[in-house]
Parts: structure tokens; C-alpha cells; sequence
């Protein structure tokens, strides 16, 4: 294990060898940097410097970590396989191999993405039967959709560049399409706003800046309507007028039955002041920023 290039060569394996003071912490060590070869998604809190040193009988590792590292899951690395461990009583640690087979790897995640990209033209090829509204969700999934298949993409390329390179760039090719389908119907989604009980017109303002930065036109009598509420309660102490804002929007279809398409309701915390009307506008701005 100690000589893993031996058991496990390069180019046919992708092999690491885990090091910890238990059986779990070194499995887990060989999946960390697993996953790190393979560039998938990791949150790494950490800074890590690793030194080795090896010689014909005997290895020595060291690692020094100064927060914790996070890994997402195994899950991120099918064929996954280990050696049995063993316990180096010298060092007091545990060693143990992860491998994987490249050609095994390759063909499993290129079978992944091939069926996502059959499964993202199909939603493309009927997405004008669905409303405008619908559409622009649909596209909004399925581009997160091809984030997730170029990442895959990507994995490939590691072991496999020529099959990685040309599924790549169909999944690009598809990004770009939705992309500008998706700018298409900003233009045609026209919306209006109506939020009862809006101090100084603050949200109202926000959102309506909000949506025509993103590239979608406010009109009036639109088919789609930001329609909201905002509730607030206003308590008053010895320290000031306290008031807690709840807000409440839907996005409606006025021309669907007055249709609810999409909603959202978060209630926030206080916020105080010496009078009710800067203790209310101090809570309604920081209801904007939330928004923005």
C-alpha cells in the first residue's frame, strides 16, 4: 500500500492514500483528496500543507490542518474502492488506499451526462406548450440543470479528454440556446406591482428596479402582478417604538383566473426607533435590502 503506484498504476487508476488516527478519519483523508483530484464540489475551510517522505521501507506523512474541512459526499465519485487498512504502530496511525478505475469512472459520469443532455433537449423541444411564465422557470431549471452536467464534464476531461471535450461542448451549446431564449422572454414577460401597506412606496420601488434590471418591463394592467402585503407590528418601551415587519408576495396571472403562480412570505426580525414612522422606515429598508 505504502508503494500504491505498484497496485494501482497511473494510468489506469486515480489512487490516494488516507492517513489519520482512526480507521474513519484516514478513509476519510483518501475521499478528500479524491475528491479534490476530480474538482467537485468540496468547501474547504481550511489552509493544508502536506509533506512526504518515503524510502524503500518506510513512509512518513504529515499534515497540518488549521480548520476543518468539509467533504460533500462520496456520492460525487461512482467506482469508488478501497484496500483493506492497517494500523502503523510506529506512527500510531491508520493507512488506507481509495482507488478508482478510469475507463470505469469515464463511462459511468459520459453515461450521466449523455442522458441529461437527452433529458434537457427534450424539455427544450415542448417547452412552447407551457405559458411564458412556465417557460421562463423551465429554462431557469434546466440552465442549472447543464451547470451540473458541464461540472460533470469536467470530471470527465481528468481521464478521459476527447469524450469529455465533445459532451462539453454540446452542453455549452445548450446553455448558450437557453440563455437566449430565456432573454427573449424577459421582454415579453411585462409585470406590474401592487403591495398594500408598502411605507413610502419602498418595496414597491425596489422590486420594480430590481425586475427591470434583470431585464423585464414593468407596464400597467400586465398579465403578471407582484401583488403583496406587508403586516407589521409596533411595539413601544422605554427603549424606543419597535416594529416587526411580515411580508407576503405572490406573483398572479391576471389573465388566468387571477392564477397564483409563485409566492414568498418571510416574517423579520424588529427594528427600533424614538418614532413610529422612522422606526417604520427603518424596518421597511431593511426589508429592501433583503429583497435586493
Amino acid at each position: 500500500m505504502l508503494h500504491k503506484g505498484v497496485c494501482f498504476p497511473e494510468d489506469i487508476y486515480v489512487s490516494t492514500l488516507g492517513v489519520g488516527d482512526t480507521l474513519a478519519s484516514s478513509r476519510e483523508d483518501a475521499v478528500q483528496q479524491l475528491i479534490l483530484y476530480f474538482d467537485s464540489h468540496i468547501k474547504v475551510d481550511s489552509t493544508s500543507s502536506v509533506s512526504m517522505q518515503e524510502t524503500r521501507d518506510s513512509f512518513h506523512k504529515t499534515k497540518n490542518l488549521s480548520s476543518k474541512v468539509e467533504i460533500i459526499s462520496e456520492a460525487e465519485l461512482p467506482s469508488l474502492s478501497f484496500t483493506e487498512a492497517f494500523f502503523e504502530t510506529k506512527s500510531n496511525e491508520w493507512y488506507i488506499c481509495a482507488y478508482i478505475k478510469k475507463d470505469e469512472f469515464a463511462r459511468i459520469i459520459l453515461e450521466e451526462v449523455q442522458t441529461g443532455i437527452q433529458n434537457v433537449e427534450g424539455t427544450l423541444k415542448h417547452l412552447k406548450d407551457a405559458s411564458l411564465f412556465s417557460q421562463f422557470i423551465n429554462l431557469s431549471k434546466t440552465m442549472r440543470e447543464l451547470d451540473v452536467l458541464q461540472r460533470k464534464a469536467k470530471q470527465i476531461s481528468v481521464v478521459d479528454m476527447i469524450n469529455a471535450n465533445r459532451v462539453n461542448s454540446h452542453v455549452i451549446k445548450l446553455k448558450n440556446d437557453c440563455a437566449t431564449q430565456r432573454e427573449t422572454l424577459k421582454g415579453q414577460m411585462k409585470f406590474s406591482i401592487s403591495i398594500e401597506n408598502d411605507f413610502e412606496d419602498i418595496l414597491s420601488t425596489a422590486l420594480e428596479e430590481i425586475l427591470e434590471k434583470e431585464g423585464f418591463v414593468s407596464a400597467y394592467q400586465a398579465q403578471l402582478c407582484f401583488k403583496g402585503r406587508v403586516k407589521t407590528s409596533v411595539v413601544e418601551n422605554n427603549a424606543g417604538i419597535f416594529v416587526t415587519p411580515r411580508l407576503s408576495l405572490q406573483i398572479i396571472d391576471t389573465k388566468n383566473n387571477e392564477k397564483t403562480l409563485a409566492s414568498y412570505a418571510k416574517t423579520y426580525k424588529k427594528w427600533g426607533h424614538v418614532s413610529v414612522d422612522a422606526a417604520m422606515r427603518k424596518a421597511f429598508v431593511e426589508v429592501e435590502k433583503d429583497l435586493r
